[in-house]
């Protein structure tokens, strides 16, 4: 319970520091999600449909602030094995991870509305 705990506040003050509520992964962090649910975005700097995603996805963190669940994103080129692990084959790609664990991809519109809804069925 304590490690929990702590674990959350590493991420929450990850997500402070970057003046987002979306925390950013990489390879040294990605344990603390083990003991977590998580909504994570997989996305390249260059892709177009990412960055269109970006104001979206801080949308949806700052709507699930204070639900039970990591809002969260990893950036695929600093990140590979990360993104080859999940067997992201094309950007952005939105998981729902259960413990570290993927537990279901999101296929849906690219909207706050949708993505809120979707992500809330998911901790249900």
């Amino acid at each position: 319970m304590k490690l929990s705990l702590l674990c959350v506040l590493a991420l929450l003050c990850i997500a402070m520091a970057a003046r987002s509520k979306v925390v950013e992964i990489d390879d040294s962090n990605f344990g603390d999600l083990k003991n977590q649910d998580a909504i994570v975005k997989f996305f390249a700097p260059w892709c177009g449909h990412c960055k269109t995603l970006a104001p979206v996805f801080r949308e949806v963190a700052e709507v699930l602030d204070g639900e039970d669940v990591v809002v969260a994103e990893v950036d695929c080129t600093e990140n590979r094995s990360l993104c080859s692990k999940f067997e992201v084959r094309g950007y952005p790609t939105v998981l729902f991870l259960h413990n570290g664990k993927k537990a279901a991809t999101y296929k849906s519109q690219r909207t706050t509305d949708a993505i809120v809804n979707w992500t809330k069925q998911q901790i249900a």
